[in-house]
């Protein structure tokens, strides 16, 4: 799934040099269910997509959409899982429900071609008054490494905006966490940083929050 919203930032970035944001939303329920959707906007200041699109291949949206395709698959096969839904256009959306973190985690390492086991890493935990989001800056830092030679230059990554939201079924109480922005009646929290700040200054992605 993220090889897959990745791939498509590359590729837009190549063709527009545009600014592109990879949003990770997740909804968090009373009952510990909740709401993942993840999204991909490309800058509005950009239009020459519509006008690129017209005479150069962009075949690798082909490509995209039967990567997406078989996420999709993965997913609806997932205990837990439901309402998997892909919209796609000038915004791409993947969303998906859970019915609580383990099937989310297991489903997550699912799509990833790898089974959820005692020693990998939850990447989200929801219990009844708190949400965890993992630092996965190490992963992330290991997962370029291992690919690197499929890896684009590394200015592309100034280009990419990763932002983390969360909603709370009751007000935040607490949180920890880099750069977290807390709306006025504390329901939703939200972080933002570049892929190159991020590896660069290494800067962590964990977030705890208390509700």
């Amino acid at each position: 799934m993220s090889q897959t919203i990745l791939l498509f930032s590359v590729v837009i970035l190549l063709f527009l040099q545009s600014c592109v944001e990879i949003v990770e939303e997740v909804t968090v329920n009373n009952d510990r269910s909740g709401k993942v959707v993840l999204s991909l906007n490309i800058g509005k200041e950009n239009g020459l997509f519509g006008l690129i699109s017209q005479f150069a291949d962009l075949s690798f949206m082909d490509e995209i959409e039967d990567e997406v395709g078989k996420t999709i698959y993965v997913l609806k096969q997932q205990k837990g899982i439901s309402n998997v839904v892909f919209e796609k256009g000038r915004k791409m959306k993947l969303s998906f429900d859970f019915d609580n973190h383990k099937n989310l985690n297991k489903a997550l390492y699912a799509v990833t071609g790898n089974e959820k086991t005692i020693f990998n890493p939850a990447i989200y935990k929801v219990r009844k008054n708190s949400f965890v989001k993992k630092n996965m800056t190490t992963w992330a830092k290991l997962m370029l490494e291992a690919n690197k030679d499929e890896m684009p230059d590394e200015v592309v990554f100034d280009l990419v905006e990763i932002t983390t939201i969360v909603h709370l079924p009751n007000p935040a109480k607490g949180y920890s966490g880099k750069g977290i922005q807390v709306s006025k009646d504390k329901l939703t929290l939200k972080s933002s940083n570049f892929i190159s700040d991020i590896l660069e200054e290494n800067i962590s992605t964990k977030m705890k929050i208390r509700f």
